[in-house]
């Protein structure tokens, strides 16, 4: 019953998560993984609902096996972006199911079991052996991190299914050539609404939130797009005029720009440029 319960909280817990792309605010990953250590605490005791919170060490237990939660968590998240980056799913499907089984599950638990034989050799001053750990806790956390697995696939294919859903180009209009692992898509340029450089990459936003690579450089890009509604800001970026949200002024007369899309990223353009930005955009306005 208590496990029906725990499992029960979980997946709330991760349907909510669903609704948000990309990985959960740090905050909120660390509040969920205090719900799940406490059920981890109270997994077979009779006080688990209020006897537990009258007792001290049930505070340093809460803390030490929600610093373990946290990190096994931000883990499988961790492995989920770097496959997901190295090894697409539709690209080898069975070499991505056994990194994903090997990475995504098997490594989690044995961190997992580390950890805690860890804090109760160090900490509790216990045999691991003559616990129940291997009885109740363990097999609820391998259970947890396959469930883990199962809703961030979950996310992938919710995600892909969207990026194959992309808008096909008008007609009359040069496409845009983007990938995404090994399959190729034209996006209509009117769609594109952010260009930004890494290293040698060039990743390419669409309006959907979608991020794809392109396999060209920026500058061949940034002759393909109209300038009418493209800006190059400088060497690294291109902005749609649809996804300036504001920006404001620096003394030296540099430019930050705010975006919609992605909305921690900060585009500057230079002074030389600044004069000719505020031209464009009040042309399009």
């Amino acid at each position: 019953m208590y496990i029906q319960t725990l499992l029960f909280f979980l997946l709330k817990a991760m349907i909510l998560g669903l609704k948000n792309s990309g990985l959960k605010p740090l905050a909120g990953l660390f509040g969920y993984s205090l719900l799940l250590a406490h059920f981890f605490i109270a997994l077979g005791r009779d006080d688990a609902f209020w006897g537990l919170f009258w007792q001290a060490a049930y505070y340093q237990d809460l803390f030490f096996v929600a610093i373990i939660v946290f990190i096994v968590s931000v883990l499988i998240h961790s492995v989920w972006a770097k496959l997901n980056q190295r090894c697409p799913w539709q690209q080898n499907l069975r070499k991505r199911l056994i990194l994903q089984i090997f990475a995504g599950v098997l490594l989690p638990a044995l961190l997992s079991i580390l950890f805690v034989y860890l804090y109760m050799h160090l900490v509790l001053n216990q045999d691991i052996k003559s616990t129940s750990y291997f009885y109740y806790e363990l097999p609820v956390s391998l259970l947890i991190i396959l469930m883990i697995n199962l809703v961030l696939g979950l996310q992938y294919a919710i995600g892909h299914q969207k990026k194959t859903a992309e808008p096909v180009p008008s007609a009359g209009k040069n496409p845009v050539m983007v990938q995404s692992g090994n399959i190729k898509i034209l996006l209509d340029p009117e769609h594109v609404s952010f260009v930004e450089k890494e290293a040698s990459l060039c990743f390419v936003y669409t309006q959907n939130k979608t991020k794809y690579i392109y396999p060209n450089s920026l500058d061949q890009l940034s002759q393909q797009l109209q300038q009418d509604f493209f800006f190059r800001t400088n060497r690294q970026t291109i902005i749609h005029r649809s996804n300036c949200l504001s920006f404001e002024t620096e003394r030296s007369g540099k430019l930050i720009l705010t975006l919609h899309h992605p909305v921690a990223k900060k585009v500057t353009v230079s002074q030389k440029k600044a004069r000719q930005f505020k031209a464009w955009l009040r042309s399009n306005l």
